[in-house]
């Protein structure tokens, strides 16, 4: 008896101990839309203080104004499932503002219809399980060392999804983006990037475009107006889809890239696949193009194992000295 009284005073001991520290979470802060949501005076919904919130009813915009503003580094916000309407085109207010404030998340919602864009915040974001749609503006922008995933993005102005560098963007679906050829990416990336499993298509510049050093990996791009895909120097692009893009190619690396799996086929740009010097070209498979094949626009380059055929132009042209093939069909 005197040992389990024991055992049970220290057990209860190391429970306070752990309430104590902030060891149990603790439940979300409802977020309520404003008390009259009819008036614009109201608007928008501010969250000034870090913690976790919880949106519990639709918000929908009355006047052109943001719908939440975020105000604090430090905060979750979980959408409850909810959704944001603004007054679309023509309008300036965002669904989620939080400016330049770091180390925000927003999950399980949509945003839609808002002129200034769905979602804006500062380094370190995590921006998961949304819908964002027919928004006037860049549907998420976030910066550096952040995640986007399982996201859909459809029908949004500018780009789909802008990410800062060191951001990862994964298994998102973004399409229909009806920016200009200079701001239509679906995705946009910065330097030392991961893209990894997303589809984007039909979007009115590229596809996907990644900065330097990025990874690009298992990723479908399809009836892009420009490339289905551009990397910058020194990335690493492997297993990805490219068909029906227009552009140069439908994948395309500056220098020092290195591309293994990759299929680029039925493109009506200028090649199926194009990179610069000193890559490495190992698996791809470039055919059935409107343009040519494969271009090594700068010579050396290594070729291991690729095919292309039947494409309306040169399968292969490499340009200058120093390219090696081995077992290209």
């Amino acid at each position: 008896m005197i040992q389990g009284a024991i055992r049970f005073a220290l057990a209860s001991t190391l429970v306070c101990a752990i309430l104590a520290a902030g060891g149990v979470a603790r439940a979300a802060t409802p977020l309520p839309p404003p008390p009259d949501a009819y008036e614009c005076n109201y608007w928008p919904v501010v969250i000034s203080q870090p913690g976790s919130y919880v949106l519990t009813a639709n918000l929908v915009l009355p006047c052109n104004k943001d719908a939440i503003d975020i105000k604090a580094d430090n905060v979750t916000l979980d959408l409850g499932g909810y959704s944001i309407t603004g007054l679309g085109a023509g309008s300036t207010g965002i669904g989620v503002s939080a400016g330049t404030h770091a180390n925000i998340t927003v999950t399980n919602g949509s945003v839609s219809k808002m002129g200034g864009g769905g979602l804006i915040s500062g380094d370190n974001a995590v921006v998961t399980n949304s819908r964002y749609s027919n928004n006037a503006n860049t549907a998420i922008s976030v910066g550096k060392n952040s995640l986007v995933k399982d996201n859909i993005v459809t029908a949004n102005a500018n780009f789909g999804i802008q990410v800062g560098d060191r951001s990862t963007i994964a298994e998102n679906a973004v399409s229909g983006t009806t920016g200009s050829i200079s701001n239509g990416d679906g995705i946009n990336a910065g330097k030392n990037c991961i893209v990894r499993n997303n589809t984007t298509n039909s979007n009115g510049a590229l596809g996907i475009d990644a900065g330097d050093g990025s990874t690009v990996v298992g990723n479908t791009a399809s009836g892009n107006t420009s490339n289905g895909i551009l990397a910058m120097s020194n990335a690493f692009v492997a297993n990805n889809t490219a068909t029906g893009n227009g552009g140069i190619a439908g994948i395309q690396c500056g220098e020092r890239c290195n591309l293994i799996g990759n299929t680029a086929t039925s493109n009506h740009g200028d090649y199926g696949i194009l990179v610069n010097d000193d890559s490495a070209l190992t698996s791809n498979n470039a055919s059935l193009n409107d343009g040519g094949g494969i271009f090594v626009n700068i010579c050396p380059a290594n070729l291991v194992g690729n095919t292309a055929v039947n494409n309306t132009g040169p399968n292969y042209t490499l340009s200058g000295a120093g390219c090696t093939q081995y077992n290209d069909l």
